[in-house]
């Protein structure tokens, strides 16, 4: 062989291997542009999850300050009538005690 053939061989592949880098380079281009869409993606969903928890978490704590509050007008309800009762079981007891 002589050495324009082997110039010319080592230019082909030289060739060869330019295009296949080029095709490589062009390959991680798009696969780094598909991990980012992914990414971008699962970060919407997650973000989406979390705002739905803590929608679920709020709305729970209005319902049970709701009970809570239905539990506190009990509480001060029984309270008023058992003050009253307790009025009027000493008025009674105090005027039966007077006139008798």
């Amino acid at each position: 062989m002589t050495v324009k053939a082997d110039v010319e061989v080592l230019k082909t592949q030289i060739e060869t291997i330019k295009g296949s880098f080029d095709a490589h380079v062009a390959q991680n281009r798009e696969d780094f542009t598909e991990v980012h869409s992914r990414m971008s993606t699962m970060k919407r969903e997650i973000s989406d999850e979390i705002n739905l928890t803590f929608e679920k978490l709020y709305d729970k704590i209005d319902e049970n300050e709701k009970n809570i509050g239905g539990i506190e007008k009990w509480k001060w309800t029984l309270g008023g009538v058992m003050l009253a009762l307790t009025f009027a079981m000493t008025v009674f007891s105090t005027f039966w005690a007077v006139h008798t």
